[in-house]
């Protein structure tokens, strides 16, 4: 049985199987499914080998017996070539409506286990009826060094493999000094992506410049490393003190509520204007005692994070670093002094300057989420939007302390790089 790009377009269609007679084909054409399953989800072979899966194939009647289900060996490399070549067939079939200058992505990374690089290359088009596509045409190791040289070698060998003019695209990539030289060598139109932009006027142009904040942000990672697989002990310290803050909460509430009470069983005589302005100062009261905690439980979330450990600055690292140290605070110092390591712990100075940043962070931690989200929806059009809320919320305020002046002042100063 010959793979197809049909059969691709109705993967695990029932009606497929209904309109299969054969044994033979039924086989055939559980193994290509099965093999485009493993593909689609990143799946093991082995797993057909898996008595679990097996079970499963006979007790809803796909197959009858364990011989039915292909091995390992025939999905890997048989029927996996076969699905390449009509996936390929079907790809530069669809590339024909590409657009005179189709857009291009670019992007690198390490990975976090077995540390390779890899570099990914990915065409984005509009076709003629507005439907927009993007295809996958490069994903692979790309060993040191990274030169421009070796990126503009890439571009160009994933160009003539399907057909497309190195000329004519506008790709789209982070401003690496050897990204954008690759770029010039090929002469190609570039442009930055808007997702880094924002990343790296935060962790590039603010951060290093603000005294002491790098300095403060090492130490909470270090922290982060030293207690990362004491889970167990920050889970325990943090139920712990959520019960605490729970009940001082409770009390604070039965204490506004007594103080309502007495007021009421004692009242005098009042002019209009004075009880209206006691009713008041009683209402501010109990909202106030309210938005303490409600301020609290927005800083410090009643959450557990777990902690995860990196060597590099990044903000996505630091956002969720202080969102999972914030709140850990007082488990965090329990184990540190039960350690011997109270030195460690932040100044009360230092933890009030973290928690004015994270709230600040969050609004640049949104915004490269959504700009990053490109697998549903365009985003470009979003940007205009968020950077005039990130300009909002970095105009100047009365009630600002010295760090967010200067943090303020840096994001208005580097904005338009």
């Amino acid at each position: 049985m010959n793979v197809t790009p049909e059969h691709i377009s109705n993967f695990f269609k029932p009606s497929t199987y209904a309109t299969t007679k054969s044994n033979k084909d039924r086989k055939e054409r559980l193994a290509s499914d099965l093999t485009l399953m493993c593909c689609c989800d990143l799946l093991p072979f082995s797993i057909v080998s898996n008595e679990g899966f097996q079970d499963f194939l006979m007790a809803y009647n796909i197959v009858n017996t364990v011989d039915d289900i292909r091995s390992r060996a025939t999905l890997n490399p048989f029927h996996l070539n076969q699905l390449y070549n009509a996936y390929m067939d079907r790809l530069n079939e669809e590339l024909k409506e590409a657009p005179y200058f189709p857009g291009m992505t670019c992007d690198m990374w390490t990975d976090k286990y077995r540390h390779r690089s890899c570099i990914c290359f990915t065409l984005r088009f509009v076709d003629s009826l507005f439907i927009s596509h993007s295809y996958t045409l490069l994903n692979e190791p790309f060993d040191h060094p990274h030169t421009a040289e070796a990126i503009k070698q890439r571009l160009i060998k994933v160009c003539d493999d399907f057909g497309l003019n190195s000329g004519k695209i506008i790709i789209a990539s982070d401003k690496g000094s050897n990204v954008q030289k690759a770029w010039r060598l090929v002469h190609v139109m570039h442009l930055s992506r808007a997702a880094h932009g924002l990343h790296n006027l935060l962790m590039v142009d603010v951060i290093p410049k603000i005294d002491g904040l790098s300095e403060l942000l090492d130490k909470v990672q270090t922290i982060i490393s030293k207690l990362r697989y004491r889970e167990n002990e920050l889970r325990d310290a943090f139920l712990s003190s959520s019960t605490d803050s729970n009940a001082a909460m409770i009390e604070d509430i039965l204490t506004v509520s007594e103080l309502l009470d007495a007021d009421i069983s004692s009242r005098t005589e009042l002019d209009e204007e004075d009880d209206d302005n006691t009713s008041i100062a009683l209402r501010l009261t109990t909202t106030i005692a309210c938005e303490e905690h409600l301020i609290n439980c927005s800083i410090e979330s009643k959450q557990f994070y777990t902690f995860e450990k990196t060597s590099t600055h990044t903000l996505e690292y630091d956002s969720y670093h202080l969102r999972s140290f914030l709140p850990n605070i007082d488990g965090i110092e329990t184990i540190l002094i039960r350690m011997n390591s109270s030195d460690m712990l932040p100044s009360f100075d230092e933890l009030e300057l973290l928690k004015v940043f994270v709230i600040y962070l969050s609004a640049f931690e949104s915004a490269t989420k959504i700009l990053s989200a490109s697998k549903a929806y365009p985003t470009l059009c979003l940007y205009l939007l968020l950077r005039k809320e990130i300009e909002r919320i970095s105009q100047s305020d009365d009630g600002d302390n010295e760090f967010m002046i200067k943090l303020k002042m840096l994001v208005q100063e580097n904005i338009n790089k």
